[in-house]
């Protein structure tokens, strides 16, 4: 995003060093190019938060603490599918690479 500690001339001596290839974004593409962003974490929070409204409606009050584990890993695994990820990425262009 163009922001001076993201890149700094030391971490990109050890890049260099070994071997790693920096992609950098332009600035304020984000919500275009980050694959997670667009397709899973979005999706995934309205979940948790319909998910929360309904535990309200039904108990009158919210999770409680020693259920936040299982409720959260139960949404993550219908959240976060290989297909999902795959879609993800596809929608954004960068699979196949889509330069525009």
């Amino acid at each position: 995003d163009g922001h001076g500690s993201h890149v700094t001339p030391k971490m990109m001596e050890l890049a260099m060093a070994n071997k790693i290839d920096f992609h950098l974004l332009p600035p304020h593409t984000t919500h275009k190019t980050q694959p997670l962003d667009v397709a899973v974490f979005g999706p995934m929070q309205l979940r948790w938060t319909e998910r929360m409204e309904e535990i309200v409606e039904e108990t009158g009050e919210g999770l409680p603490r020693y259920d936040f584990i299982s409720e959260y890993m139960s949404l993550r695994s219908s959240a976060v599918t290989t297909q999902i990820v795959k879609a993800a990425w596809r929608k954004t262009g960068l699979e196949p690479f889509n330069p525009n």
